[in-house]
């Protein structure tokens, strides 16, 4: 599903895709979305685990600037609609 919504031809664009550059930008964020998913939430929703102060505030990190992008992706999505 993240893959498909990511993807530089698909539904949520972090960039336009104009260059390489832009390009590899939205192929990295296609990637870092599902596996985040599957490193960091699935291990925890799975087993009762127990982590550190530390270990909380850097998942929170990656969580906060994946959702700052994901802001970006959805108000491009609504300047390509306007």
């Amino acid at each position: 599903m993240m893959y498909n919504t990511f993807s530089t031809s698909k539904e949520l664009q972090f960039t336009d895709s104009s260059t390489t550059s832009l390009k590899n930008i939205q192929d990295g964020y296609e990637k870092i979305f599902p596996g985040v998913i599957q490193a960091m939430r699935n291990p925890n929703a799975h087993q009762n685990n127990i982590i550190e102060r530390s270990e909380a505030v850097q998942k929170l990190m990656i969580a906060s600037n994946l959702m700052e992008m994901l802001d970006i992706a959805i108000s491009n999505k609504a300047e390509e609609v306007k």
